[in-house]
């Protein structure tokens, strides 16, 4: 069947610093559906004007229909008080245009099913699910949904049932996340990355990640010169980009502790197994900035599984 797998906030694959996890946890459900025989349509954010609007991957259609880095956006954000006025009307309006979008999909590919990765940030998969009176599977990662599609949905996906009100948990399938194996598996081989960075010989520790304010990069620089007091023959091992990488860059500069680091910035998805083998310890330092998000409280870093 045509399932429709919409993560309209989600970029597939990650290229603009947005966060990596969401984009790859939303390629490998859609890829791992489309390996059991169906034709996934996967409908994800288009961030770069270089990224082409369709991509067909074997039974995995890729289309990059969805934008949230309008000019109009842009010029809302940036003035605190508007936004505030204006973020309900144009979040609605991005729901009407985006539903449009899927309606006109629909009528070409004829959707057996919508998938919904949730997001306070539009309805189109919900508005769809009704026009079309299509079954709604509803996945919900943290507390960013819209009630509306509680109660549209027929299924939940979530790792963690608490998450979901009691009126709606009759209709959870609890799914832990977790990592793909065939990927990921104690026999990658890093000698590659290690003679490429050049640390063939020296312990390495990783960390893995966008470099978020509550990923904990901080700690790992404030830390560094506790581990050098040990041992010299070390480097931390900082794989990934993000908006705030180069804060932490910075920052491991001015402390002089260039010798011990290595930047790579973005890998692709396919290298990251080789890195995490090339490294002989592996941290995910999540600090006291995680809780201060309500819907981050439920959080469950794919990092670590990877590890």
């Amino acid at each position: 069947m045509n399932i429709c797998y919409i993560a309209s906030t989600i970029e597939v694959p990650y290229r603009a610093g947005l966060g990596s996890g969401g984009s790859t946890h939303t390629y490998e459900v859609a890829r791992t559906l489309a390996d059991l025989g169906d034709t996934v349509h996967l409908l994800c954010r288009r961030s770069l004007p270089a990224q082409v609007e369709r991509e067909q991957l074997g039974n995995l259609i890729i289309h990059r229909l969805f934008r949230w880095d309008s000019t109009a956006y842009k010029t809302l954000n940036n003035r605190k008080f508007l936004w505030r006025a204006a973020r309900i009307p144009y979040y609605l309006l991005c729901s009407i245009l985006h539903t449009i979008q899927l309606l006109h999909l629909a009528q070409k590919e004829r959707f057996a099913v919508i998938y919904e990765r949730s997001s306070s940030a539009t309805l189109a998969g919900t508005c769809a699910a009704l026009i079309l009176n299509l079954p709604l599977v509803l996945e919900v990662n943290d507390q960013g949904y819209q009630p509306l599609s509680l109660r549209v949905a027929h299924k939940i996906v979530t790792p963690e049932r608490d998450m979901i009100p009691s009126h709606a948990r009759q209709k959870v399938i609890p799914l832990e996340w977790g990592v793909n194996t065939r990927m990921f598996h104690p026999s990658v081989d890093g000698s590659v990355v290690r003679r490429k960075c050049g640390i063939e010989r020296q312990d390495v520790i990783l960390f893995l990640g966008s470099g978020l304010s509550w990923h904990g990069l901080r700690e790992i620089v404030e830390a560094a010169p506790l581990v050098l007091r040990k041992t010299r023959n070390v480097v931390f091992l900082i794989v990934g980009g993000g908006p705030e990488i180069g804060d932490w860059e910075r920052m491991v500069r001015e402390r002089g502790l260039r010798a011990w680091f290595r930047f790579t910035g973005a890998v692709e998805y396919a290298q990251v197994p080789r890195y995490v083998a090339a490294s002989d310890v592996a941290l995910a330092p999540y600090n006291s900035k995680l809780a201060e998000h309500e819907r981050h409280r439920f959080a469950s870093s794919l990092k670590v599984f990877e590890y």
